[in-house]
């Protein structure tokens, strides 16, 4: 293989190696000349990106070795998260923190580790007994509060945030159970037990963690990438909270943090917009800035129902979108407002409307613009912009055509049935 790789690959730890050779997937690793193009395709900081910055551990004996040799490892300086797995048995002895202290020395060297956090295995998750997800939980928080933020506090290391990874269980059918579906009733069934301890889990963090560091959830499955997974930032020293691919499952959960505290920027990126009905109860929080950015996809048109799928995915956007207006407009402190809604389409095409004012005067204004029409500019339907060009060239082609003899009373009409009629095409 190139040089390249041989620098960058052949020394990186075992279980790397394994991430690396799924990255490829199949049958092409076992092709070495691809895999020699594909590895030099990767950049040194994307690999270090990909496979290194972010780094979990079992407690385990294990675990905490390679931890260790990991902190003296030259790829140490590009580790900037470490997450401690827990299974059901785990908990931590003294061996274990004296080679946290001494890992966490060498990571203070490099200044680079900004994230510690613990994560409840994916073992675990599969139990329902009540007494096994109460005392996992406690073990958890007891550990990050009690063990990690102390040691990383003494060997200096510059971290920002503390993450709490809760893996999302599994029902009898192997499918992803629904986070506190039921939390709002009273219910006893062993089966949902596991979620109302994971929220009062989660509920109890911002009042255990410094008020300086962030307090980071995210809702992780193995089948799903972390970047696409459900997260919320809480920053207490700044008063925000920021909500990404959230649905209202987690923000029944999270709703809480909301009604504890005075929260006064609020950023909602690519959620559920329909589950967003619990924000009135922000009414009487003194909420200065409001950011809702979301994403949509829309398909090609279907055999038989060109149209059906994006009148009832506008029908619905529509409605969420006049709800935010007309909450925005109950805030009384909000000084700035930010809405976006990006439009991917079925080739991969991108079409963005973006409104953002600052100012109480500024936000009224704009709030008043938008909620007046009846079809909010954010729900209009998205022109394809490669069909868009076509239109405007027809168009300038038709003013040559124009230009160069005397145009009868018909030829405009004809013009702009024919850009109407490939607009309705999209």
């Amino acid at each position: 293989m190139g040089s390249l790789v041989m620098a960058t690959i052949s020394d990186l730890p075992p279980e790397i190696m394994l991430m690396v050779t799924a990255y490829l997937q199949g049958e092409d690793v076992l092709n070495l000349q691809f895999t020699d193009r594909r590895m030099n395709s990767l950049t040194t900081d994307a690999l270090y990106r990909i496979f290194i910055s972010e780094r979990h551990f079992e407690l385990s004996s294990r675990g905490f070795e390679q931890l260790y040799a990991l902190s003296v490892h030259p790829h140490a300086r590009h580790v900037k998260t470490v997450i401690i797995r827990f299974k059901i048995k785990s908990k931590p002895t003294a061996k274990y923190l004296t080679l946290l202290d001494r890992a966490f020395r060498n990571f203070g060297k490099y200044g680079k580790l900004s994230s510690i956090g613990v994560r409840r295995d994916q073992s675990v998750a599969h139990q329902q007994h009540f007494v096994i997800s109460k005392r996992s939980h406690a073990i958890m928080r007891e550990f990050l509060v009690a063990r990690m933020i102390p040691a990383a506090s003494k060997a200096k290391l510059p971290f920002e945030s503390i993450i709490y990874d809760f893996e999302v269980p599994k029902d009898q059918n192997g499918s992803d159970r629904p986070l506190t579906c039921q939390l709002k009733q009273d219910i006893t069934p062993s089966s949902h037990r596991e979620e109302i301890e994971a929220a009062e889990s989660l509920w109890e963090l911002p009042t255990v963690v410094p008020k300086h560091l962030d307090v980071v959830v995210r809702f992780v499955s193995p089948e799903q990438p972390l970047s696409e997974c459900p997260t919320a930032k809480l920053s207490q020293q700044h008063e925000t909270l920021a909500l990404l691919n959230t649905s209202v499952y987690h923000h029944d959960i999270l709703a809480r943090w909301l009604h504890n505290r005075r929260i006064k920027s609020l950023s909602f990126r690519n959620c559920d917009l329909d589950a967003l009905h619990f924000l009135y109860t922000l009414v009487s929080n003194p909420l200065r800035s409001l950011t809702v950015v979301n994403t949509h996809q829309y398909k090609d048109h279907k055999p038989g129902n060109p149209d059906a799928w994006n009148r009832q995915m506008e029908s619905c956007t529509r409605g969420a979108w006049i709800r935010i207006f007309s909450l925005a407009r109950r805030l009384p402190d909000l000084q700035h407002l930010r809405l976006g809604q990006l439009w991917i389409g079925a080739k991969e095409q991108y079409d963005e409307h973006t409104y953002e004012a600052q100012g109480h005067e500024m936000v009224g204004k704009m709030l008043g613009q938008l909620f007046s029409r009846q079809q909010p500019p954010l729900d209009f339907l998205v022109q394809d912009k490669t069909v868009v060009k076509e239109v405007e060239i027809q168009k300038e082609r038709e003013k040559e055509v124009v230009s160069e003899k005397e145009p009868s009373r018909e030829e405009p009409g004809l013009g702009e049935k024919q850009s109407n009629s490939t607009k309705n095409k999209q």
